[in-house]
């Protein structure tokens, strides 16, 4: 949220997201594929989503925003949110399984990873932090552990918690190095 700031161990206080919104997902669509040099990289070459010897792909999300928590999106709004998978992705399976989830909130981000189109929104932690939310407001993390999301989600464990402290003062949050114990919390030198 845009009032928060985290420092994972020593590291400068940054921002974990642009935006975070609850919304639905309405389809997905190919997006890129990366190639690598030697196999093994941290960086890839962005080529059709189709291309042999992929290292990975990505997906293209249109996701429809009901609910603003913090930053510059309006309810209604059509967003596209990219994903980063595995090289074996079918886009079709993921439409499923995204629509499936029902009301969902996100921690948007800018990523390079989806740097070949700027209007696309990475998801903080590469989508780990994808929440479903309950109809009666509680968070669930499908992605993570049961202890990592019980030990992520202490604090803000539904919508109205996300929302109260969306509206609280600015802070800064210090982590163990993994961000995922928050160990001490400060406020946000005005």
């Amino acid at each position: 949220m845009g009032n928060a700031r985290f420092r994972f161990g020593e590291a400068a206080p940054e921002a974990l997201t642009t935006a975070v919104v609850t919304g639905h997902f309405q389809s997905v669509a190919p997006g890129r594929a990366f190639t690598v040099a030697g196999g093994d990289a941290p960086g890839g070459q962005a080529v059709d989503f189709d291309t042999d010897g992929a290292v990975w792909k990505t997906v293209e999300a249109r996701f429809t925003v009901d609910h603003v928590v913090s930053g510059r999106l309006a309810v209604g709004e059509e967003i596209t949110v990219g994903l980063a998978l595995g090289p074996d992705v079918d886009p079709r399976r993921v439409e499923r399984d995204l629509r499936a989830l029902g009301r969902t909130l996100l921690l948007l981000d800018k990523s390079p990873v989806f740097a070949y189109d700027p209007s696309l929104y990475g998801t903080a932690e590469g989508g780990s932090l994808l929440a479903v939310v309950a109809e009666d407001g509680r968070l669930s993390l499908p992605a993570r552990s049961p202890d990592e999301a019980t030990a992520l989600l202490q604090r803000t464990p539904d919508l109205p918690s996300i929302d109260a402290a969306a509206a609280s003062p600015g802070r800064i949050l210090r982590t163990d190095p993994a961000g995922c114990q928050v160990i001490d919390e400060v406020a946000a030198p005005t």
